[in-house]
């Protein structure tokens, strides 16, 4: 595609914003990098999710700039994610946090390799952006103007490794039909409970090495929450992620290469979010701790699955001994902290700074 394409006999994009408590200068900038693509055929749906701020009214002055932009108002705290696909009406789409931005021609280039390839996602790769400045790349050597085509199984194994390939769901433009079946709608890590689903669904996906996409890290963002409380709930929501990850390796045999590690995480994590539990049960629903016991006792583990020793013990603990498991957990894990403190504190007494200059 180039400067004379006739973008409007090319298929509609619709792109889903959902913004929720943003700073106005953040939002501006996510939607001017979107209604300034050179792909011009779009429509945005800005969706004003449950904010209790001026959000809606920043949405709406955008409402007035571009007959592209359809704004939703949603009195939800969480709108699902297929209510939100209901309101758009392209072809294709393509999911954008409220807070990053994208790359001019990132549009124009991934509909260009997804058409001529006639792939069901497209795929680019991102950057880190930070409050300072700071544009920091991933350690991937990355060759412009240049993509491949991955085949489905090979595609869902790169996602479930998680190494060359993130989980994340922004870095990907989606054929909408497969965003008709069944998607884990969480709150957070929802791209880790699910964007492996959408892979296992399409034939194909074309992989372009283009850096198009500025991953904002912002600090209280849902993600990176600053509340305990929020630092909490995150690892209850990713215990869930994994755990349904671990379900969906299990289902289908092709992917059982990654079966074991799927396995790892999923108990690794639900582990640490029961101490959570014990810490602080005021964060979680009544029986979230009964719930939890339960899933991890389907676990059966062997020291080949490479889990902690420490950890295979809780599970034994847990599986035989269910009523021993808090007591267990707080005589051995708070003494087993105080070790460590009393450790750090005699490392500052008496071993000095290395940059300590003796006369």
């Amino acid at each position: 595609m180039d400067t004379q394409t006739n973008y409007k006999e090319l298929p509609l994009l619709s792109v889903c914003i959902r913004a929720h408590n943003i700073e106005k200068e953040l939002l501006d900038r996510c939607i001017s990098s979107v209604v300034h693509q050179t792909y011009t055929n779009i429509e945005i749906i800005l969706v004003n999710n449950f904010s209790n701020d001026d959000t809606g009214l920043y949405c709406d002055e955008w409402l007035q700039k571009d007959h592209r932009i359809q704004v939703i108002h949603s009195p939800k705290e969480n709108i699902s994610f297929h209510t939100m696909l209901g309101y758009t009406t392209g072809e294709y789409v393509h999911l954008l946090d409220h807070d990053d931005w994208i790359d001019p021609n990132m549009y124009a280039k991934m509909m260009s390799a997804m058409l001529s390839t006639n792939s069901d996602i497209a795929r680019c790769e991102f950057c880190f952006a930070y409050p300072d400045g700071r544009i920091v790349q991933r350690n991937i050597t990355h060759n412009t103007d240049y993509y491949e085509v991955i085949g489905r199984d090979e595609g869902v194994l790169l996602i479930l490794e998680n190494k060359k390939w993130q989980t994340y769901r922004w870095q990907n433009i989606f054929k909408k039909n497969l965003l008709d079946f069944d998607i884990p709608n969480a709150k957070t890590y929802a791209d880790l409970a699910g964007t492996h689903i959408l892979f296992h669904h399409a034939l194909q996906t074309v992989y372009l090495h283009n850096v198009f996409y500025f991953y904002y890290q912002r600090p209280g963002s849902i993600v990176n929450p600053q509340s305990r409380k929020g630092k909490k709930k995150n690892s209850y929501h990713r215990s869930n992620a994994l755990y349904e990850r671990y379900l969906f390796v299990k289902q289908h045999p092709q992917y059982h290469s990654m079966l074991r590690s799927a396995k790892k995480k999923s108990v690794k994590q639900g582990i640490y979010t029961l101490w959570d539990m014990i810490d602080y049960p005021q964060y979680f629903r009544e029986h979230a701790y009964e719930t939890q016991a339960e899933r991890l006792k389907q676990f059966s583990l062997s020291l080949r699955d490479g889990i902690l020793f420490v950890l295979n013990f809780d599970l034994w603990i847990l599986k035989n001994l269910p009523r021993c498991y808090k007591p267990y957990y707080r005589i051995f894990y708070l003494n087993l902290r105080r070790l460590h403190h009393y450790i750090k504190v005699c490392y500052k007494l008496f071993i000095p700074p290395k940059n300590h200059q003796f006369d």
